[in-house]
């Protein structure tokens, strides 16, 4: 059984649900999901949690992202993007320098709406639910920031270029807004996923060659860099070791004394800065991930997650 994250490049035209049920067929394994889905449109990064790393899919889901997106210049759709509905197209009359100076303006942090055809909720229900019984309202404002931003090309009434963003932030907005600011529209005609942090779409892998490992007998341990095993997980946090009586009380849900003691400084931290410290607790004996706890300001260590001890 695979335990750990899947880094996959998930083609265009397919939903992120099909490849999650994809990757349950080639693993036999119901247990699989996912950080973070991609519009059928986009192709690129996905990471897929798979076995004891499905605990793990509120902090992998949270990390920045970064993508290479092609915009269309000159048309506007329902969906901000070229799957959409046409509501209008306008002449491009800019030149590519105005464009350019234009695109380099949109970095930064935004209060910005969110595309109706999306899953943030308003009032219990999905606008794209809502969007698909053509019931259209003034969709929810949210803060979107954009960072990194590199022109790869201008020509044809098209923009390539790279950029990163926190996660809930939405390149379908930024290219309507990038259109409104050209005064000609614009929607996302092509979108690639890059980075997810912090993990890099080169060191992913297709599920076509997933499945041929599995099928050879290939231990996930030499897929190289697309297998991250669970331990190696969550790399920017701080693991400690226990074993023992301290392993033995982790696993069932408590901090012994002694761990508590040794974790004394990331408390302090946590309230000193007002922020939570994230910690990993490892086994001594093997080195299976046990715990994630957190140091919490002025509430001391909540246990957020307990792994089955795996070898």
């Amino acid at each position: 059984m695979v335990h750990g994250l899947l880094l996959v490049k998930k083609p265009k035209d397919i939903t992120s649900h099909q490849l999650v049920a994809r990757a349950r067929r080639i693993l036999k394994t119901q247990e699989i999901g996912h950080a973070g889905t991609l519009d059928p449109l986009a192709s690129g990064l996905m990471i897929l949690l798979v076995g004891e790393a499905t605990k793990l899919s509120d902090y992998v889901l949270n990390g920045d992202k970064g993508y290479r997106v092609k915009a269309q210049l000159g048309l506007t759709t329902d969906t901000l993007d070229i799957t959409g509905q046409v509501l209008s197209q306008s002449p491009v009359t800019q030149t590519n320098d105005e464009i350019a100076a234009a695109v380099a303006t949109m970095v930064g942090e935004f209060q910005w709406p969110v595309p109706m055809f999306s899953a943030v909720k308003t009032e219990g229900k999905k606008l794209y639910e809502l969007a698909r019984q053509n019931k259209f309202i003034d969709t929810p404002v949210k803060k979107m920031k954009f960072w990194d931003l590199k022109v790869i090309e201008i020509s044809n009434h098209f923009v390539v270029a790279e950029l990163c963003c926190t996660k809930g932030s939405f390149i379908r907005t930024w290219a309507d807004q990038l259109g409104m600011k050209l005064g000609c529209g614009a929607v996302v005609a092509e979108l690639d996923r890059t980075f997810s942090s912090p993990y890099r779409s080169t060191d992913a892998t297709t599920l076509e060659q997933i499945e041929t490992w599995v099928g050879a007998g290939v231990t996930p341990e030499e897929w190289g860099a697309a297998y991250v095993p669970l331990k190696m997980a969550l790399p920017k946090w701080r693991a400690f070791t226990v074993r023992g009586r301290d392993e033995k009380l982790l696993v069932s849900g408590q901090v012994s004394h002694d761990l508590a003691r040794r974790l004394i400084v990331e408390q302090k931290e946590a309230t000193e800065t007002q922020k939570i410290v994230g910690i990993k607790i490892v086994s001594a004996q093997n080195g299976a991930l046990l715990s994630l706890i957190e140091a919490q300001p002025n509430r001391g260590l909540k246990i957020r997650r307990v792994f089955k001890v795996l070898g």
